[in-house]
């Protein structure tokens, strides 16, 4: 818009990281652990070497190689869309930006928000982090997740107090 100016850039958490990377290191070891004792199965320990058949276990083991493979890959993706989640302030709007291919453009008006409401749970407190919510005449603008959410928040209150003076 014209005359627009961005005062404020937040990037998601980057406690959103961690259950990614945790999941893909978990499988990843798994996979190491895998390979390093070829004979053993996770299904066989659980189940009993006498009550699978060979032909079976060999099935299994590659079952277990795909499904782990298939867990790191979702954890990578999950990475990677998260670094393209943004959100900006501006004197004059609230926009959110999301997607890698498909891009999603979310905006709000400041003079239109009507409240703001902020969640933060205690994982939340502890990171400096949570749940913006902007409510509008008719429509709502969610924003999870938020870094420094308390101060991007307390931005939001002040824009809007100076926009109606």
């Amino acid at each position: 818009m014209e005359d627009e100016t961005i005062l404020s850039e937040e990037p998601i958490h980057w406690k959103n990281y961690i259950t990614a990377l945790l999941s893909a290191a978990l499988c990843f070891t798994l996979i190491l652990i895998r390979g390093r004792f070829m004979s053993f199965s996770f299904m066989n320990h659980y189940l009993g070497k006498a009550v699978v058949p060979v032909n079976i276990q060999v099935l299994l083991s590659k079952i277990e190689l795909v499904i782990l493979s298939l867990f790191i890959l979702s954890s990578i993706l999950k990475i990677i869309r998260i670094g393209y989640i943004r959100y900006y302030l501006t004197n004059k709007r609230i926009i959110t930006v999301s997607g890698i291919l498909n891009v999603t453009f979310q905006e709000m008006l400041i003079d239109r928000i009507e409240m703001v409401f902020l969640h933060q749970n205690i994982y939340e407190r502890m990171y400096s982090c949570g749940d913006i919510l902007c409510v509008s005449a008719g429509t709502k603008l969610f924003m999870d997740d938020v870094k420094n959410a308390v101060a991007f928040k307390q931005r939001i209150m002040n824009l809007m107090a100076q926009k109606k003076n």
